[in-house]
């Protein structure tokens, strides 16, 4: 089965929203999952995507500390960190609001989950 957090064509079926609660918000009792209502699914769907936001800035923070401590650039005679601030490597703003962040290496699953997110 494919994986998507997100209907495909404005379509979503109930197999598409007990995976997604089962996968997403580690739910697997039926009784509780059937009597979620619409409004409950789509906020508890919403807090998912920003707790995968707030992963994914996490592991940037860590990523952008390590590369702090060893990427340095030449700048006349000077070595200077190659990012002066987190920002300039990940930008939360940017990504809640849906633009592409500044020019970072991200995997494909990373763009579609910025995709995603921009949807809330």
């Amino acid at each position: 089965m494919e994986e998507r957090l997100e209907p495909r064509e404005g379509i979503i079926t109930y197999e598409d929203i007990v995976t997604n609660i089962v996968r997403r918000l580690n739910i697997a009792d039926f009784s509780v999952i059937d009597r979620m209502t619409i409004s409950e699914y789509s906020l508890l769907m919403a807090g998912a995507r920003m707790r995968i936001l707030d992963e994914l800035e996490n592991i940037h923070l860590l990523a952008f500390k390590m590369q702090v401590a060893k990427n340095t650039k030449k700048v006349g005679d000077k070595v200077v960190p190659a990012f002066d601030k987190f920002t300039d490597f990940f930008d939360r703003k940017l990504i809640e609001t849906g633009v592409s962040s500044k020019a970072m290496d991200v995997s494909e699953e990373e763009k579609d989950i910025y995709k995603l997110m921009s949807k809330t």
